[in-house]
């Protein structure tokens, strides 16, 4: 794919295009929409053939299970959310499928072309 396109809204079912994306690997970047200037705001990939599990879960409500003993400590009670998540209604996702080798350099790529607003820190290793 490599054009942006909509996920739905919540309570949808996602488009047949984003249940396709269940067993494969890739880059991907989500966009807000609106009033103003579509912003990027988040870079990610799967390297592991789960980009569908991966992609979708930015626009799950979710939280960390505070009854897992290793994540005591990590985080203040504030923050429980493992990860962004979005409103599906107000975003747009661009998605490349890529070999398992290739997910990791296409979103260093993404990355440096979106300059997205919610990636704190690339990924990417300096050679």
């Amino acid at each position: 794919m490599s054009s942006w396109r909509t996920v739905g809204g919540t309570g949808e079912r996602y488009p047949e295009w984003v249940r396709a994306l269940d067993g494969k690997s890739g880059a991907y970047a989500i966009r807000t929409t609106g009033v103003f200037a579509p912003t990027v705001v988040y870079v990610g990939e799967s390297h592991t053939g789960s980009l569908y599990k991966t992609l979708t879960r930015h626009f799950q409500g979710w939280s960390r299970s505070r009854a897992k003993s290793w994540w005591a400590g990590q985080f203040s009670p504030a923050q429980t959310d493992p990860g962004h998540t979005y409103p599906r209604d107000k975003c747009e996702v661009f998605v490349n499928v890529t070999s398992r080798g290739g997910a990791l350099d296409r979103q260093n790529a993404l990355i440096r072309r979106f300059k997205p607003r919610d990636n704190h820190t690339s990924q990417e290793v300096p050679f």
